[in-house]
């Protein structure tokens, strides 16, 4: 971003499609510049901060790493220090069987088929089997289970492993 004048600023990127964009920003109007999930996340973390007696603490997949870093690099142009800045944590990705993202949004949209070994209520959880608490003491084994060991942090679940552990009883062994 470069401050053209007073009142105005250029925007420039390079996106894969439809290629260079520049856009110039006034009061008045100009080009259209879509930062809303990085702004979103700014203002929820600005937000969560104002509660200064809490410890915060921001709960991300893996995916959204490379986002954080332009949410922090926000949050300090706005005069944030790197000591005041959340904490985060990020989750293991889920991923399909070709090591891509397991992608709710295409898959919803029709762009995307489930993936072999997914199952509907990864989808919406309305479409989970059995019951609510059933679902509920599934889901807590799960956590329990993955908050065991810090490795569980440091890698992806494919669709058709986090079924195969959702449908562990709870005390089982994940191997």
């Amino acid at each position: 971003m470069e401050v053209a004048g007073r009142g105005f600023a250029r925007v420039s990127a390079v996106c894969l499609h439809p290629g260079p964009y520049t856009a110039t920003i006034t009061p008045a109007g100009g080009g259209y510049l879509d930062l809303a999930t990085v702004y979103r996340n700014m203002v929820k973390e600005l937000a969560a901060l104002a509660e200064a007696d809490v410890l915060q603490v921001m709960v991300k997949g893996t995916d959204w790493m490379p986002g954080s870093l332009l949410v922090d690099g926000a949050l300090q142009a706005v005069g944030l220090t790197r000591g005041r800045l959340p904490a985060c944590l990020y989750c293991p990705m889920i991923v399909a069987e070709t090591g891509a993202k397991l992608s709710k949004s295409l898959i919803r949209s029709g762009e995307a088929a489930l993936p072999a070994g997914a199952e509907p209520w990864m989808l919406d959880t309305r479409k989970w089997p059995g019951t609510v608490g059933e679902f509920a003491d599934r889901l807590l084994n799960l956590a329990g289970l993955l908050l065991s060991h810090p490795r569980h942090f440091f890698r992806s679940y494919s669709a058709a492993e986090l079924s195969r552990l959702m449908s562990l009883p709870a005390g089982s062994p994940a191997t």
